[in-house]
């Protein structure tokens, strides 16, 4: 793996975890539990992958992460445009 692709996967997991932060203090604990839980996984799976310099789990893990964070975005903005 180059050190370019740790480096995104790695910052990736930097934003996934602000995000979540983000998500609980805008939010609480209980807004979005599910998608919460799934990307704390894939947070601590990609990190996993990393440790253990798995190129194939990295790549899918990153792919899943970023699409579980998009996924949590759109449930911020429908929840921000439903309170509206």
């Amino acid at each position: 793996m180059s050190n370019e692709n740790y480096n995104r996967a790695e910052a990736l997991t930097y934003q996934a975890e602000r995000l979540l932060r983000e998500v609980v203090l805008d939010f609480g604990m209980e807004f979005a539990r599910d998608r919460r839980r799934r990307t704390e996984w894939l947070i601590q799976e990609l990190r996993q992958c990393l440790a253990t310099y798995n190129d194939r789990g990295v790549g899918f893990l990153q792919t899943e992460l970023q699409d579980q964070m998009n996924e949590l975005v759109r449930a911020v903005r429908h929840q921000i445009e439903g309170g509206r």
